[in-house]
Parts: C-alpha cells; sequence; structure tokens
C-alpha cells in the first residue's frame, strides 16, 4: 500500500460519542472513526495501544493511548463498519467501547492520549505500478507526498519550498500520470497558480518553447467551461512534451527541487541489523552499477513487516522520449540480498 491517510473533511457531528475535548488529538481520534479506517496496534513493553492516523512515505502520523489495557480482541480482519464511544471515568482514566459489525466488540481503559509523529525525507522513494512514463509517475507521486502532507495534516507540516512545490498538484497535464485506479473517472483540471508555478521553473531552466506552451494553456485555465475543449487541447500537448527528451531538464529541475525540500527530514529506521543489512546491499549496488543511481521502496516503520526493494535506475531516450529503465533488487528477511 503507498498511503494511507485519515480524509480531514467539515462536519457538524462527532462519529465517536462522548469525545471529552476539542483537542487535536480527540479531532483526529474522531476522524478515524469517521472514516472508517480504524487500525490498532500494540507495544506491550510501555503498555501502550496506538491508532494509526496518517502512513505515507512522507509521514507516519499515530495517536497513542498511554497506560491501555484492552478487553476482547480487535479484529484485524474485520472491513466492515465500526462503531465507538467514550466514557470519562470517575479516575479520570477513559473506556473507549468499540462494535466492530454485530460480531465484534471490545473495551480499551486508557490513562491519557497524545500525538506522535514523524517527518521522513522521501526523495529517495520510488514506487513503480505501472509501465510506460515511469519517471513522470515517479515525479507526480512525491508531489502527492507533499499535498497529502499540507491537506491531512496541515501546511505547518511543509517546508517553505514544500510549500512553493504544491500548487504543482493541480496541474492537469503532469497530475493525469499519476494513474491509480481510484481516480480512474475523475478529471482533473489546472489551478492558474499551478501553471504560474510550472511556467517559473520552465523559465528557470530557460525552455522557451515549453514556457510559450504553459502560457497559451494559462489563457484558457481561468476561463469558463465553454473553452474546456481547448484546454483539454493544450493538456494534452503539454502530457506530451514532458515525456519529450528535450524537455528534460524541466522535469529534472523540479526533481533537484523536492530533494532539496526534503533532504533534511528524518531518515527511516527499522533496528541495527536492519540497517546494517540496508547499508551493506546499498553500498554493493552502487559499486555494481556506479552509472546508475538509486531509489528506494520501504515498508513503514511501524505496523508492518520489514521489507525493503532497490530500483537501479537510468533514462534511456527512444524515439525522442526519456524512458526509466531499472533494475530491482529485494533484500531478503536473512539480509541476503537478490535480484526480482
Amino acid at each position: 500500500m503507498l498511503i494511507r491517510v485519515v480524509k480531514k473533511g467539515n462536519r457538524d457531528m462527532c462519529a465517536v460519542s462522548g469525545l471529552p475535548a476539542n483537542t487535536e488529538e480527540w479531532k483526529r481520534f474522531d476522524r478515524i472513526f469517521e472514516e472508517n479506517v480504524l487500525e490498532l496496534g500494540f507495544d506491550e513493553q510501555k503498555n501502550e495501544i496506538y491508532l494509526v492516523y496518517m502512513m505515507t512515505d512522507a509521514i507516519e502520523s499515530i495517536l497513542v493511548l498511554e497506560q491501555a489495557v484492552m478487553t476482547g480482541e480487535f479484529d484485524r480482519q474485520y472491513e466492515g463498519e465500526c462503531s465507538g464511544s467514550i466514557t470519562t471515568l470517575e479516575d479520570g482514566n477513559y473506556m473507549l467501547a468499540v462494535r466492530q459489525g454485530k460480531d465484534n466488540a471490545f473495551t480499551v481503559r486508557f490513562q491519557a492520549i497524545h500525538c506522535e509523529e514523524t517527518l521522513y525525507d522521501y526523495h529517495k522513494i520510488g514506487h513503480f505500478w505501472m509501465k510506460d512514463y515511469e519517471i513522470l509517475r515517479h515525479l507526480t507521486y512525491q508531489i502527492g507526498l507533499i499535498y497529502e502532507k499540507a491537506v491531512f495534516m496541515g501546511e505547518s507540516y511543509c517546508n517553505r519550498k514544500e510549500r512553493a512545490l504544491l500548487p504543482l498538484y493541480d496541474l492537469a497535464p503532469l497530475r493525469k500520470y499519476f494513474c491509480v485506479y481510484w481516480e480512474e473517472n475523475e478529471s482533473f483540471s489546472s489551478t492558474t497558480e499551478a501553471v504560474d508555478t510550472a511556467i517559473h521553473n520552465a523559465s528557470v531552466i530557460r525552455d522557451k518553447s515549453l514556457v510559450h506552451l504553459f502560457k497559451k494553456y494559462r489563457l484558457f485555465v481561468d476561463k469558463d467551461r465553454q473553452n474546456s475543449i481547448v484546454c483539454g487541447y493544450y493538456e494534452r500537448k503539454i502530457m506530451k512534451a514532458l515525456a519529450q527528451a528535450k524537455h528534460w531538464k524541466f522535469i529534472k529541475q523540479l526533481f533537484v527541487l523536492i530533494q532539496d525540500a526534503a533532504k533534511d527530514y528524518e531518515q527511516p529506521s527499522f533496528g541495527s541489523q536492519k540497517e546494517q543489512w540496508i547499508e551493506k546491499s546499498r553500498k554493493v549496488l552502487q559499486e555494481k552499477y556506479p552509472e546508475r543511481w538509486i531509489l528506494e521502496e520501504h515498508s513503514f516503520c511501524i505496523g508492518e513487516p520489514f521489507s525493503y526493494r532497490f530500483h537501479v535506475c537510468r533514462l534511456q531516450k527512444k524515439r525522442g522520449k526519456i524512458v526509466l529503465d531499472r533494475i530491482e533488487y529485494k533484500v531478503d528477511q536473512d539480509g541476503m540480498l537478490r535480484q526480482i
């Protein structure tokens, strides 16, 4: 799974009855039940139970229930609706009662709740789920990580450099390359801010023909839908242009900006032994393929079995287009590196 997020909506009703406060912790707690995405984890050494709020390659955010004691069992396989209620007990502790459909219920008694979150460096992350235009899908995925973080956590979780890139999520000719099943029937439209950001970056690398194309497109972006045919015409032209080798500097410019924005965040940690496996594998691949660069794909640090893959990449030019050629490797559970 690429991402796990809880949507942030506007509403007047709470999904969980009996919420004791209107703090950010309890708001997030309520959203988990509203979106029906309850997922629990357990830290027996600390007597804590955590609820997953947001998991992406850019951020891991959980709600921690302190000094928690569960009665009953959480059914991990259950995919239906959940309902929850909170009771404040006489001793100041809380009692969460959860019903998973008709057949399962459990309670959690806990002392307090707090948020924990870690922001990660994501510029070396690579996810590849469709053939063709992989480098453009890779770019839109990384821009999407910034967008998810800004929308579901707040723009304060993004640094200044990320906020400058954020408008590009609404650049329709680029967004259409993302191609995920839950957006199959959606249509996208650009904002003027998105096009202006694209114009600025194309100007920086002096791609005059791309600047001209973006400027022509912008004339119709903020018009009525009667110009949708013309708008669609320019979107198709821009989509085609972005895949061409002669405009590679524009795509490279965006990758450089993403790297600069993300590089100061934390690196994921999987424990000392696994870190040794990863670093050893990374060095082996760097020595074996000095002319290529490496992208990495791994499990979340919280609540998932360890998995780690390397995508050893280079760019090739085919029929005037930039194509990503990659070799895939995996770190096995015993620390051995093997090609897939």
